[in-house]
């Protein structure tokens, strides 16, 4: 049961690994709003989004392990979880709607839904191995690191197989409509949808720490 939770845990690091792409993402969706959305739109804005999310992931995070022993770590799992694959989704919508829409889905909700459940996953598989704290830690931290590693490649053959340079006269955009068509669609293909089912699959606690 103890192995089952740190794979639960290492597979559900993994598709909120997909958070540490935005390096990669970022070029195409700021080219798709600035072309396709609001032409007058500040690429430098496109900072705010990690900022944003790294900021509402700190503050979900003690509201996550402060409703543990309420509701359970199955059910706090599963809301964050769906919240962040959710959250993914729904900017399929909102990146044709404005970057402000954009902020609310990819940084504010994200960020929310990966911080809500971040820290709980360690305490569950972590509690099966007292011994062994750091590295059950460890290795489901390289679980998130996995996810952008196996992300990326796969975000850039969907939207730019032939790896078209940016403008080099602005230095920060896409200008081939034909690869901007495909970045909208790309937030409904993401396997980050998965995460809620990894979630409730994940055995319960070991010894005295069993929350519901």
């Amino acid at each position: 049961m103890g192995i089952l939770s740190v794979i639960g845990g290492v597979l559900i690091h993994f598709t909120y690994g997909h958070f540490y792409t935005i390096g990669n993402l970022i070029t195409y969706i700021t080219s798709y709003i600035k072309q396709k959305v609001d032409p007058d739109f500040n690429t430098g804005s496109a900072v705010w989004i990690s900022a944003i999310a790294l900021a509402v992931q700190g503050i979900s995070m003690p509201l996550g392990g402060a409703l543990l022993p309420k509701i359970g770590y199955r059910a706090v799992v599963i809301i964050g979880s769906a919240i962040n694959s959710g959250s993914v989704l729904l900017t399929y919508i909102t990146i044709q709607k404005g970057f402000a829409y954009v902020v609310l889905s990819y940084a504010v909700l994200l960020g929310f839904g990966f911080g809500f459940s971040y820290a709980v996953i360690f305490s569950v598989a972590a509690s099966w191995f007292p011994a062994r704290r750091g590295l059950i830690v460890g290795i489901i931290v390289g679980g998130f690191g996995l996810g952008a590693l196996v992300f990326t490649p796969i975000q850039t053959a969907f939207i730019n197989p032939n790896n078209v340079a940016i403008n080099q006269t602005t230095g920060q955009s896409i200008s081939v409509p034909k690869l901007l068509v495909t970045v909208s669609p790309l937030f409904l293909s993401h396997i980050v949808s998965l995460g809620p089912l990894f979630g409730g699959c994940l055995p319960d606690k070991c010894n005295t720490f069993r929350f519901r």
